[in-house]
């Protein structure tokens, strides 16, 4: 008959339970399972386990459902009085992992599940890791198992003899379905089934081993599928409820322990973090890397880093950091983004027909700079494997960029590169010794007679000594600039003309930028 409410109730005394049944008769419950958007709560004999935030669309139902919730709000009185709900609330709880582990120990100590339930279950309690999880379902169904991620990567599988399956085979080789197998009409139909399926469906193939496949989901989220070979022994009905509770049950591993917390990050997370480790690897698997993130071969791209240290990173999924790295990918086309090392990191595709404009540019930095975020962007690059040194180049331009000028939002490192430059030789150098010497003749008549001829020459050398662009930027006239440039001369006994001259100059202001000795910056 399963166990009661009552029985339940009795043993979550430490949580302060409350119990509200409208149906006794039907107030016994033989299995468990996370109450999810996604969960359709139609099962009298499951106990649905939750939140009170968690219980939207069950005063819609009438079917009889038992339910267990977690206050995390405040619960409304109609689903204690709804006459089709049975409900069991702890007003004060742990996680509500936790809560669904001491379910299962009630379940397992009453010896309510069948054998096959109770291998599973003990893996559940008593083990650690998806690892072990699977070599017990290997037991259980005398079949061997896969888990990957939706983007095609293993997570694991059972060290079995030879399978004659081609996705097994792969997954064995190399780690990750390829793309041309995830493009084929035969596995898209799989997942196509799967993703609509409540419950594992059963795949019979005509040439090959039949299999059943099962989505692990935790909320609305798929975050992989198991897939059961018949290599061994016939598949039969009884596996598919089996790997529906195996499915749940590595959702519940996840969440209980997070042994690998990139499995909920998903494929393209896994990549870019490699990479913005350094971590090389061999073109052809990152060609199917590039092709899985829908980018091209020939795509160029940008590393934009955004500093975010001052937000909580832990491991929330609904943090603000995340939730701000959503917004970029969905303004910025072609981009992919990660939390990593306390920052916000995005890789921005470009190409001929998505480019990457300076209208995009000053979108991006009008939203940088209205939740107040600092944001550096690398030189453009197209080798993948060099991803880690781009993403120094963001960190750079972040740090130089700030020191100029700390109210802008957005800092480019193609702005900053001889300032990376000058920071790398300040280190073995003096750096006045490379200013030309009669910059300061200029500097020294300034300070002198009150003028500004100093700044009337960076103004004209950044406009390459165009006399029109530089008055306007000074806001003067043409024969005022004429008469500067020659005043000008004059003091620093030379000609204003010349690449040689005009560079050396350049250079040197670089330089007084860099040591912070212009007056007017």
């Amino acid at each position: 008959m399963g166990i009661s409410l009552q029985t339940i109730y009795e043993k979550f005394h430490h949580c302060c339970p409350k119990l509200f049944i409208s149906q006794e008769s039907r107030a016994f419950v033989k299995s468990a399972r996370f109450l999810t958007d996604s969960c359709v709560p139609d099962d009298p004999e499951i106990l649905y386990v939750g939140k009170v935030s968690d219980l939207a669309g069950i005063l819609a139902s009438g079917q009889v459902v038992n339910v267990l919730c977690v206050a995390d709000e405040e619960i409304s009185a109609a689903y204690r009085q709804k006459s089709s709900l049975n409900l069991l609330l702890l007003e004060k709880a742990e996680d509500i992992t936790t809560v669904f582990n001491e379910v299962l120990d009630i379940f397992y100590s009453s010896g309510t599940f069948t054998p096959s339930y109770d291998k599973l279950l003990d893996a559940i309690l008593h083990t650690k890791g998806i690892q072990q999880l699977i070599h017990t379902g290997y037991e259980l169904f005398g079949n061997p198992l896969c888990i990957f991620e939706p983007t095609g990567r293993l997570i694991a599988l059972t060290e079995a003899d030879s399978v004659p399956e081609s996705y097994w085979d792969e997954l064995v080789k190399d780690g990750q379905l390829s793309y041309e197998t995830m493009s084929c009409m035969e596995y898209k139909n799989i997942i196509s089934r799967t993703n609509r399926s409540r419950l594992p469906i059963v795949i019979k193939e005509p040439h090959g081993l039949s299999k059943i496949s099962g989505k692990i989901k935790i909320g609305k989220i798929i975050v992989g599928y198991v897939w059961l070979i018949g290599a061994e022994k016939e598949l039969c009905d009884a596996d598919i409820d089996i790997v529906s509770f195996f499915c749940h049950s590595i959702s519940l591993e996840i969440q209980k322990s997070r042994p690998n917390k990139s499995f909920m990050e998903g494929v393209h997370e896994n990549l870019i973090k490699e990479l913005l480790k350094g971590s090389r690897k061999n073109n052809k698997l990152v060609n199917e890397w590039i092709k899985s993130l829908g980018f091209n071969a020939n795509d160029s791209f940008f590393v934009l880093t955004i500093a975010a240290k001052q937000y909580d990173l832990s491991t929330s999924p609904l943090s603000y950091p995340v939730y701000l790295m959503n917004l970029l990918e969905n303004s910025i086309d072609g981009s992919k983004g990660v939390i990593y090392k306390d920052h916000i990191v995005v890789l921005v595709r470009s190409n001929p027909s998505n480019p990457l404009t300076d209208l995009k540019l000053n979108k991006l930095e009008s939203f940088l700079e209205k939740y107040k975020l600092k944001g550096g962007m690398s030189h453009d690059f197209s080798d993948l494997n060099d991803t880690y040194y781009f993403y120094r180049q963001s960190l750079k331009a972040i740090d130089l960029g700030s020191r100029e000028n700390k109210e802008r939002g957005l800092y480019l490192y193609n702005d900053c590169a001889i300032m990376h430059f000058l920071d790398i030789c300040s280190k073995k150098a003096d750096l006045f010794e490379f200013c030309h010497p009669s910059i300061f003749l200029l500097m020294n008549a300034d300070n002198k007679n009150s003028t500004s001829y100093l700044q009337t020459l960076y103004t004209y050398i950044l406009y390459n000594g165009n006399q029109i662009k530089s008055a306007a930027a000074l806001n003067i006239n043409r024969a005022t600039i004429i008469y500067r440039i020659q005043k000008i001369e004059e003091i620093m006994k030379l000609k204003l003309c010349g690449f040689n001259i005009m560079h050396r100059l350049y250079l040197s202001f670089m330089i007084l930028r860099y040591l912070n000795k212009l007056p007017f910056i």
